[in-house]
């Protein structure tokens, strides 16, 4: 007998929580933490039927983990999960590994014709990515039906396809997308196919796709937190640094964990280096991105363009003295083009967790990480592009003064 759902999604939540996973810049592991409403929401929402989803949010937020712990979960859970069955597709080999252990009996005529469909040479043009991705879909179909699957729903989480979209351009991306829908229909298999992405680009493509092939974009955040403090906690532990400023990195990283290993691992702990190498030149980069010598002679009037405009769109909806308030800026300046920005608002988008309220964090777009929220509102503030690592300080202190001033 089944169990029933909630008992189910239970016994798997209980099993992540006892995981511990590898950071990928470390050579230790941390404890798994929070997403139980993610679960919830990935079993009760986004394999409701067949057809073709999109998981995207800031890069690092943990989008491969969830993944890979729900993969692993369900496998190790057997006949309690048997509804499901769950491929982590990183584009390479390694899916032959975690579908052998679903199909223990996969014939080596099978296997051979996965090993040559899942082996995505980075080299391959647009059209040779749009067959053989393509064909990975077609043949896990067929595998469906040849080892008596059907009854399940085959979950197939498509990861780091950015990297293969950026090079190979964003329509290749669109090709796929609407072809996989009509696989599945034409194979009559039951397969939800998971694009995961961090591109803002790659997920406006995707998601044009929608009416086509049934697709709901969902958004997926940075950890809360409280689960965000209690990594930086147990990192901190396992380094042995005795202080670490939580508040800080919260109002720096804002829960995303990548930012937080090459914070540990490359600058070791050293904030101020982190934020100057990693923050403030990145985001002067951008910057100088849109000089353009018909229009902009410097970086410092590409600023002075986007104090204007968000001066302008602060007041028009209604959200006070322009800041650097990511709905003001609405991804200008490249923002969203080179990731600084993410849209929270899309078609039909769908919340796999509640937003926190930040400033860096609007009703239609937010920063992926809030150090670029409080670098761009230093140079607002200031009127100039060249500001100081200890601007940025000040100014994250400025701010929380004032808000805890305004709730006494």
């Amino acid at each position: 007998m089944i169990a029933p759902l909630q008992e189910r999604l239970k016994a798997l939540i209980d099993k992540v929580h006892g995981y511990e996973v590898r950071l990928e810049e470390m050579e230790f592991t941390v404890h798994f933490r929070d997403r139980e409403r993610e679960i919830e929401m990935l079993f009760t929402d986004v394999l409701g039927s067949r057809g073709i989803s999109l998981i995207y949010g800031p890069r690092g937020a943990g989008k491969s983990t969830l993944a890979e712990v729900i993969v692993r979960g369900t496998n190790e859970l057997g006949k309690i999960n048997r509804n499901y069955a769950f491929v982590h597709l990183h584009l390479d080999e390694g899916i032959i590994k975690e579908l052998k252990i679903q199909i223990p009996n996969l014939s080596d005529d099978v296997i051979n014709q996965l090993k040559n469909v899942f082996n995505l040479d980075i080299n391959l043009g647009p059209i040779g990515f749009s067959i053989k991705l393509g064909n990975a879909i077609y043949v896990l179909a067929e595998v469906v039906k040849r080892y008596g699957l059907d009854d399940r729903m085959i979950v197939v989480f498509l990861d780091d396809v950015d990297k293969y979209v950026k090079r190979l351009g964003y329509d290749v991306l669109e090709a796929v997308a609407n072809a996989i829908p009509d696989i599945i229909r034409r194979e009559g298999v039951k397969m939800q196919v998971v694009f995961m992405v961090s591109d803002q680009a790659a997920a406006d493509v995707v998601n044009k796709v929608g009416p086509k092939g049934g697709l709901t974009p969902y958004l997926l955040w940075n950890l809360p937190r409280r689960a965000f403090e209690e990594v930086i906690n147990e990192i901190s532990e396992k380094t042995g640094v005795e202080y670490v400023d939580t508040d800080l990195l919260w109002n720096l990283l804002g829960g995303n964990v990548r930012e937080l290993e090459k914070l540990v691992s490359r600058y070791r702990w050293d904030v101020k280096t982190w934020l100057q190498d990693e923050v403030i030149n990145f985001i002067r980069d951008v910057l100088k991105a849109n000089i353009d010598l018909r229009t902009f002679k410097d970086v410092n009037e590409v600023l002075e363009a986007i104090i204007e405009k968000g001066r302008v769109a602060a007041r028009d909806y209604g959200l006070g003295e322009f800041t650097g308030q990511p709905d003001a800026i609405e991804g200008a300046a490249k923002f969203l083009e080179n990731n600084v920005m993410i849209k929270t608002r899309m078609r039909g988008i769908k919340y796999l967790f509640e937003l926190p309220r930040e400033p860096w964090v609007g009703s239609d777009f937010a920063y992926q990480i809030p150090a670029y929220y409080w670098v761009l509102r230093a140079m607002i503030e200031q009127g100039r592009v060249g500001v100081s690592v200890n601007d940025i300080l000040r100014t994250i202190n400025t701010s929380a003064n004032a808000s805890r001033g305004n709730s006494l």
